[in-house]
């Protein structure tokens, strides 16, 4: 009964692990709602985003983010809304500069990864 139950979590947890790749798409929507919230929309200067086949299971989903001209407590609100969006996204990369504009604002490029379903 106890190896009955164990499979039954590990069960659940795969069946969450697969809903959340089936509902992760592109990142950019995302980025761009997150990046408003924060109000650090108009400080973005590209927003690139490539895929990557995995084992013709899954697709990997690669978004690079840079911002010019923003404030610490805006980058880290970004950061936040992205990682707890609901969707199956990590952080992989990020690097913060001191803006040469303003002595109080940052320049960030910052990578997402996500997961899609792939090709049946």
């Amino acid at each position: 009964e106890s190896i009955y139950t164990q499979y039954k979590g590990i069960r659940e947890k795969k069946e969450n692990y697969d809903q959340l790749i089936k509902d992760s798409g592109g990142v950019a929507a995302l980025v761009e709602e997150n990046a408003g919230k924060a109000g650090i929309q108009n400080s973005k200067v590209y927003n690139r985003e490539r895929e990557t086949n995995m084992q013709n299971k899954f697709k990997k989903i690669t978004a690079e983010v840079k911002f010019e001209g923003v404030n610490i407590k805006s980058a880290l609100d970004f950061i936040y809304y992205m990682e707890n969006s609901g969707k199956f996204i990590k952080t992989s990369s990020l690097r913060i500069n001191q803006a040469v504009k303003e002595r109080n604002s940052y320049d960030m490029t910052i990578s997402f990864d996500s997961y899609s379903g792939g090709q049946p």
